[in-house]
Parts: C-alpha cells; structure tokens; sequence
C-alpha cells in the first residue's frame, strides 16, 4: 500500500491576498498614515497655541497688577513731595529752629552789589 499524503490546496485568489498584503503599500496604508500624521501635528499645533494664549494671558495680568503698582508710588511720590515742600517751608524752619542747631538772626544788613541784591548776616 502506498501511503497517502494530504496536501492542502489554497485558491489563487486568497494566497495573492495574503500575500499582497505582507509588506506592500496600498493606498488605505497610505491615507491611514497620512490621517494619522495630520491628527498629531494638529495636535501638537493646538497645545502650542494655548500655551501662547495662556503666556499672553499671563503677560496682561502682570501688566495690570505692575501697573496698579506705579499708580501707588505715583501717589506715594506726590505725598513725600508735598511733604517735603512742607518741611522746607519757613513755619516749618522757624519751629525747628532749636533742633536743627540754627540761630535766629537779630538784625540783617543787605548789601547791594551793581545791579544785584544778595543778604548778608553781621556778626556783632
């Protein structure tokens, strides 16, 4: 007797599937690749993006509390300047005469240069 050997017959039209399938490129690769590509670099664009909305917003609120900050020490500068002509001034002066080691003057002589008038104290 002969021994009998099967042999598994596949059609032509499954191996050249299968066959076509392995390693080859065919259009639906090549659009689900380029699909895939567009979704990541919208993506990526997309985080950029709000990540420059999000800086910019950020940048404005610095801005506004900086400028809040220089309106204060405008108004802080306007009241020491007040308060400096304040101090400057003669009441101010002749108040603090004894604190600010000054001697009050007796009698005051002027003299007069050509064309210009200067004060001048005398030591008696």
């Amino acid at each position: 007797m002969t021994p009998t050997i099967t042999q598994q017959v596949v059609p032509r039209h499954i191996r050249r599937r299968h066959a076509h399938q392995r390693g080859s490129i065919d259009s639906t690769t090549v659009s689900i690749t380029l699909s895939i590509f567009v979704i990541i670099a919208v993506t990526i664009l997309s985080f950029y993006y709000l990540s420059q909305v999000q800086d910019t917003a950020s940048h404005g609120s610095d801005i506004q509390m900086l400028e809040e900050h220089m309106a204060e020490l405008r108004e802080r500068q306007r009241s020491l300047e007040l308060e400096g002509a304040e101090l400057r001034s003669i009441r101010a002066i002749e108040k603090n005469v004894p604190e600010l080691n000054l001697v009050a003057a007796d009698r005051v002589s002027y003299l007069t240069k050509p064309g210009e008038r200067v004060a001048a104290r005398t030591v008696e």
